[in-house]
């Protein structure tokens, strides 16, 4: 169950050098690619007039496996990037070497096709397994023909010494000049004959030793800030999994002793005692001032795109940040939303746009439906929380909700902070919130009801709608959450993971039966089988984290809070639907007509998708997720 190779091909075209055959070159890779037999293995991401920024923010944002530059080099044995005229900008041979040395997480291979790039690539060896480069100039064609042979070797499975050995070989096969232009370089103690394709999921000795010497540091207290860095990284790549565990104390002089890490073939599973964890994660992720939501128990991978959105739509580029903005956050139930404000609490690039801190307040009020009075009660408490947080008890006096509002108002007028209302399942209880958002302030919206997010965006604001992760996300989450189990059964797992379509919630729950199962010796793949036919997966517990009131719930009772709140007709279509959900559960409006024989079906339609439980998908199809259509079969035995 290999996770995809990314492959992020540069290039770079100055308008005052010689034009290259670019473009030819990156078709040329993503044909080659699609030949081999384990084409599915790679991915291809293009930049094309690379400019410094450029690079930094593709490498960070890509983590790629492989990074190819194609262009120009000079004499001097620099690459060529471009400026912001569009001129060559030559690029400094240790300045490159120091960029690959602080983002080498994921890259395994560099390959610098330019002239006279021997230079440039035996630097970036000290730190990257394989690195290319040429020794001189080299032509278009020599070029293209050595990384057409070169990727199309790697999607047979080849190793790197093999594929690099072919691409030299096709340009004296094609009897074009310059097969002894390339050279390969290997670093220290890696074997560049065993397959890449096995090689690459490893996780690097240097890598592993770098991230345990950290997080020994942080454990101490000892870590700067680029060892902290650095581990956050890992966290948010799925090459450190850190949790709690019940062990021993231990003293100061046993500090390393703290850490227990568990190599595995591509994360290390670091487990510590519960107040050396929250110490912890408080260092790598120090909470700004105010309310914040609680730092996310669930492991955070494949949402770097969700959060770099997120801060866009807060305004972390904008010059100057856009004042007094809103934003809703929406998706199916179990898809991350609370996590990722979590996260963006946290966040040191919005912590910089919101300097006076974060305040939060989730809005789930429990199973129980409250009476009105009630209902304002617990939002006047949540209110005077945001008061003291803010240097005053005075909200706890106040004789009515828009009193509070009004005062809470005064408070933030001048304040620049971040303000989450989470978990909201009425327009109503959000407003008032939205009214004390100051001209500086920022509000961050979560909810799972598409009905509540039109209408606190009816006339303000933006709507983000997060989705399921992608596959390789996916299975990166089941195999760092269940190791053993996801390798002794990959081809089940794939399906698995295909058939809960992604979503985090269904993902965590499965993990958390595999692995008990596989403790008790009981067979693994009857489990699986159960979950994919989701005969009992319903009336599983959920992850430990959606802990409430000192009770987990089941994924029943999470799910059901979606379909309390509809009539008798609407929840019985709903339940109808689970009945006769094909795969995947898409419908049309003829479909569902029949199903709950009814002349019109779209008021039942808007009912259940302002509810969450239906996604349009376009030519008027809807949508229902794999983990719904169980909860509506169950609804049918209820």
């Amino acid at each position: 169950m290999a996770e995809v190779i990314k492959i992020l091909f540069l290039s770079a075209n100055p308008t005052d050098a010689d034009p290259r055959r670019l473009d030819e070159e990156a078709r040329e890779i993503d044909k080659r690619l699609r030949v081999g037999p384990r084409r599915d293995s790679f991915e291809l991401f293009t930049h094309l007039a690379v400019r410094p920024d450029d690079l930094m923010e593709a490498l960070m944002r890509r983590k790629p496996h492989i990074v190819h530059f194609s262009g120009h080099g000079s004499k001097s044995e620099e690459i060529i990037l471009m400026s912001d005229s569009g001129a060559g900008h030559p690029v400094d041979r240790q300045a490159l070497a120091n960029l690959f040395r602080i983002l080498k997480d994921n890259i395994r291979i560099v390959v610098l096709n330019a002239c006279y790039a021997k230079a440039q690539a035996e630097a970036i060896s000290q730190v990257i397994d394989y690195t290319i480069g040429t020794n001189k100039e080299i032509g278009d064609q020599a070029a293209v023909a050595f990384t057409s042979a070169f990727y199309q070797a790697l999607s047979f499975g080849r190793s790197v010494q093999d594929a690099f050995d072919l691409g030299r070989n096709i340009i004296d096969l094609k009897t074009l000049q310059g097969s002894d232009a390339p050279e390969l370089l290997v670093r220290e103690g890696v074997d560049p004959t065993q397959s890449f394709l096995q090689q690459k999921e490893m996780m690097r000795r240097d890598y592993a030793d770098d991230l345990k010497s950290a997080l020994t540091r942080l454990v101490s207290g000892e870590a700067d800030e680029a060892e902290a860095q650095a581990v956050r990284r890992a966290i948010a790549a799925g090459k450190v999994i850190l949790k709690p565990d019940e062990v021993a104390a231990v003293g100061p002089a046993e500090e390393q002793e703290r850490l227990k890490v568990t190599p595995h073939r591509s994360f290390l599973d670091v487990e510590t005692d519960a107040e050396t964890f929250q110490d912890v994660q408080e260092r790598l992720y120090p909470a700004p001032p105010g309310i914040v939501p609680p730092l996310p128990g669930l492991v955070f991978i494949g949402r770097e795109d969700s959060l770099r959105q997120v801060r866009e739509l807060l305004g972390v580029k904008r010059t100057p940040p856009p004042t007094d903005s809103l934003t809703v956050i929406r998706g199916w139930p179990g898809v991350g939303k609370t996590t990722l404000v979590g996260v963006v609490s946290r966040d040191s690039q919005v912590q910089s746009v919101f300097p006076d801190g974060v305040l939060w307040a989730s809005l789930y009020f429990g199973e129980d439906d409250l009476a009105q009075g009630e209902q304002e009660h617990k939002l006047l408490s949540l209110m005077a929380a945001w008061g003291r947080a803010l240097g005053t008890d005075t909200l706890l006096r106040a004789p009515t909700l828009d009193e509070a509002t009004a005062q809470l108002a005064a408070l933030l007028r001048h304040k620049r902070m971040l303000l989450i209302v989470d978990d909201v399942w009425k327009q109503g209880h959000a407003v008032p919130f939205l009214r004390v958002s100051g001209s500086q302030c920022a509000v961050l919206v979560t909810t799972r009801l598409p009905q509540v997010a039109d209408e606190l965006t009816a006339t303000r604001g933006a709507i983000y709608t997060l989705p399921v992760l992608t596959e390789e996300s996916a299975l990166l989450l089941l195999r760092i959450l269940a190791p053993a189990v996801v390798e002794q059964h990959q081809d089940e797992c794939r399906e698995l993971v295909r058939d809960l379509e992604y979503l985090p919630l269904a993902l965590h729950v499965a993990a958390g039966q595999l692995k008990a199962e596989a403790k008790l010796g009981l067979d693994v793949a009857d489990l699986i089988k159960g979950i994919r036919e989701g005969a009992d997966f319903i009336k599983a517990t959920a992850p430990l984290n959606r802990t409430e009131n000192g009770v987990t719930p089941t994924l029943f009772s999470l799910l059901d809070r979606s379909t309390k709140g509809l009539d008798e007709q609407a929840r019985e279509c709903f339940a109808f639907l689970g009945a006769f959900a094909p795969k995947p559960a898409t419908f049309d409006l003829a479909a569902m007509a029949g199903v709950w024989q009814i002349p019109d079906p779209k008021p039942i339609v808007r009912t259940l998708v302002g509810h969450g439980l239906l996604e349009p998908v376009g030519n008027g199809r809807f949508q229902m997720h794999a983990l719904l259509v169980q909860h509506a079969r169950s609804l049918l035995t209820d």
